[in-house]
């Protein structure tokens, strides 16, 4: 059952791939067909470590107690766990593509600033703006489709045999009836499973010089070929690395003598009371002969280009000539 899980989950994340490619195919334009395939071939190494983990969970909650419990209900309860997880790939995924549209990149630390906002502003943004609802309903659709064929596939190959004809329960084709070959079959299977999770785990090698993982999946010069290299799940282990060092970063500490020597590293002077006090600078000499009536500060969150645009040139002209200037400048 384990192969069958690798063949479909790796199928669906590759399709993803390729769907998701042909929905932002306008950014392929210089991009050749050797590139598409590399990203594909690097994706498909990465999403081992997603499929692994899958396989490993049926393994352990199906296969190795079905060994030992020749009556457990292994199938069922991998066709539970792996249809819930069929389900939260597709939304994942149907989610993805808007969040690029936005963001230009997979899932990343804006989630993380996302939950801070005003939660009631996003939903109406998703659903206003990028047509979340028919996301939705396709997610729905698409992962009942993809379940009603996992859980066929699942049982395809399976029989019953006398020995649970009274019982009903499908089992595999062969399982260990006696202690010995249980416990042989047991710690076989664990040993196989422990390599390949260790190849999994470096993502179709076994060290980490040949291995691929989120921080060095962008070996290519699109960004959307390197975006494309992540499955979901790898996204959300990006936002959930990335959320933990700032976490990390948060406390500092520091004795006395240390933060003196880096505020003096960075041209400071420590005053022995607070951060902010060691950089402050009083001037003895008034370096304008006028002093201003007035400063104007120009904030911008993320920096876009709409000042620009055409409609926008009114009441805003000075700003947009100024701005277009700098922009055009070498």
């Amino acid at each position: 059952t384990e192969i069958k899980v690798f063949i479909f989950f790796s199928a669906l994340l590759t399709a993803f791939r390729i769907v998701f490619l042909a929905v932002f195919q306008s950014q392929l334009a210089s991009v050749t067909m050797e590139n598409i395939l590399t990203s594909l071939w690097l994706g498909f190494r990465l999403s081992l470590k997603t499929v692994g983990s899958l396989c490993l969970l049926g393994f352990l909650g199906g296969t190795l107690v079905h060994t030992f419990v020749p009556k457990w209900p292994s199938l069922r309860i991998k066709q539970v766990i792996y249809s819930i997880a069929t389900v939260l790939l597709t939304f994942l995924f149907l989610g993805r593509i808007p969040f690029y549209k936005i963001f230009n990149s997979s899932y990343n630390a804006m989630l993380i600033n996302g939950k801070n906002d005003d939660i009631g502003a996003i939903i109406n943004t998703a659903i206003n703006e990028y047509n979340a609802l028919m996301y939705i309903v396709g997610a729905v659709v698409l992962s009942a489709a993809l379940c009603w064929f996992l859980v066929r596939f699942l049982a395809w190959g399976t029989k019953k045999y006398s020995d649970y004809a009274n019982t009903q329960l499908v089992c595999t084709t062969w399982y260990p009836k006696t202690k010995k070959t249980q416990w042989i079959t047991g710690i076989g299977l664990t040993v196989i499973i422990g390599v390949l999770g260790l190849f999994f785990r470096f993502g179709g090698a076994f060290n980490y010089t040949n291995s691929i993982n989120w921080e060095s999946a962008a070996r290519l010069s699109s960004n959307l070929l390197n975006e494309t290299i992540l499955d979901d799940v790898q996204a959300l282990y990006r936002v959930k690395s990335i959320a933990k060092r700032a976490d990390e970063l948060e406390v500092i500490n520091l004795t006395p003598q240390e933060l003196s020597e880096k505020i003096s590293a960075i041209g400071g002077t420590f005053n022995g009371k607070d951060f902010d006090g060691s950089f402050t600078r009083t001037i003895t000499t008034e370096r304008l002969a006028e002093q201003p009536q007035s400063i104007n500060i120009v904030l911008g969150e993320s920096y876009g280009l709409w000042p620009f645009l055409g409609e926008y040139n009114e009441p805003g002209a000075y700003l947009v000539e100024q701005g277009r200037k700098y922009a055009d400048s070498p």
